[in-house]
C-alpha cells in the first residue's frame, strides 16, 4: 500500500500567546495559513486580526452558513484594505 505524500502540515488547536488559539494551522515552505471555522456569529474582526498580527501569511474563514459569511464580510470591512487581501472567506453549505 502506498502512501500519500502530505502536501501540508496542519496543527489543529493552534496555541497562541495570551492564551488564544487558531483552529487549524496549515504549514507548507515556510508559509503559514490560520484557518477559523466558523459555525455561528462571533468577532471575526477581533479573531482575523489577532491572526494576521501573530505572523500568519492568511488567514481563512470556513463558514457553516452563507448568512455567517455575509456577516463576516461586513464585519471585515473595518479591516485596513492591504490586510483585507491576505483573508478568504468561504461557505461549506447555504
Amino acid at each position: 500500500m502506498s502512501r500519500k505524500k502530505r502536501e501540508y502540515g496542519e496543527t489543529y488547536e493552534y496555541k497562541l500567546p495570551g492564551g488564544k488559539s487558531v483552529d487549524v494551522v496549515a504549514e507548507k515552505d515556510g508559509k503559514r495559513i490560520a484557518i477559523k471555522i466558523k459555525i455561528r456569529k462571533s468577532d471575526a474582526v477581533y479573531n482575523v486580526r489577532k491572526d494576521l498580527e501573530a505572523g500568519f501569511d492568511g488567514v481563512i474563514c470556513v463558514c457553516l452558513y452563507k448568512r455567517i459569511e455575509d456577516e463576516i464580510i461586513s464585519q471585515i470591512k473595518s479591516i485596513e484594505p492591504e490586510q483585507r487581501k491576505r483573508i478568504q472567506i468561504e461557505t461549506i453549505t447555504n
